[in-house]
């Protein structure tokens, strides 16, 4: 299908609401939205996946079925909690990709979402 890309969509202060969107996916394919707060490079090559990586440490994952258009959306509330401020929030796309390479996943690159308050 080509390269998946997702995008963040919001203010990401704290106590709203940041849209993120996995885009160029095969239509309905179970996607994970990967969120995570630590950076990492690991190749999926040995697990049947060259090309992709785990640009994350995982700490939640959020299972989304793409739309008829090739879209995954998932919307994450902040917490209206100030501690919150300054926090690297780093997504990820995990989508099931069938014949793109053995393990039939595809991967996007890492976003980083900077947390604000107020």
């Amino acid at each position: 299908m080509g390269m998946t890309s997702h995008t963040g969509e919001g203010t990401a202060l704290t106590g709203t609401q940041v849209v993120y969107r996995g885009l160029n996916l095969r239509p309905w394919a179970p996607t994970f939205m990967v969120y995570g707060f630590a950076p990492q490079s690991l190749s999926l090559t040995l697990m049947g996946a060259p090309g992709c990586w785990g640009d994350l440490v995982p700490v939640a994952t959020e299972l989304r079925f793409a739309n008829g258009s090739g879209i995954a959306t998932d919307t994450l509330n902040i917490p209206a909690n100030p501690s919150l401020a300054g926090l690297p929030l780093l997504t990820q796309i995990l989508a099931s990709d069938p014949g793109n390479n053995p393990l039939g996943m595809q991967t996007s690159r890492r976003l980083q979402t900077l947390i604000r308050h107020w």
